[in-house]
């Protein structure tokens, strides 16, 4: 199967650094983030990412990209503006649950980010 090559995960950054450029206040960059993000909710194509991290709140799930082969997220490291490529792989849920109908919901793999260090990771929540 052949996977459509996207830069979902960098067209988010951009938005998110011109967004920061403001300390978030413009409501017309905020409303295009916001837009953007509902559009990748739509596609299933987020990934968690929780709080604690450098992107601040109230960002939770960020986009993912796809070269082809792989998911993947490019985060920058604050200190020195150098960006790393991290996959994000998935996992599979088992357990099935019920609708609010009583109908059974098959999950969809869950993913998260592979970090190639403890120190990419730490770096990317304390930042």
């Amino acid at each position: 199967m052949t996977t459509i090559a996207n830069t979902y995960n960098e067209i988010f950054n951009e938005l998110w650094v011109r967004s920061k450029a403001s300390n978030h206040r413009s409501r017309q960059d905020r409303a295009i983030v916001g837009a953007f993000l509902l559009k990748m909710h739509d596609e299933n194509n987020l990934v968690y990412i929780g709080d604690g991290h450098q992107y601040g709140e109230p960002f939770k799930w960020i986009p993912v990209s796809n070269d082809g082969q792989n998911e993947y997220v490019m985060i920058t490291n604050e200190y020195n503006s150098t960006s790393i490529k991290h996959i994000v792989d998935k996992m599979s849920v088992s357990e099935l649950s019920l609708d609010m109908d009583g109908e059974p919901v098959i999950p969809k793999p869950e993913r998260y980010i592979r970090w190639g260090s403890r120190v990419a990771e730490l770096s990317f929540y304390d930042g």
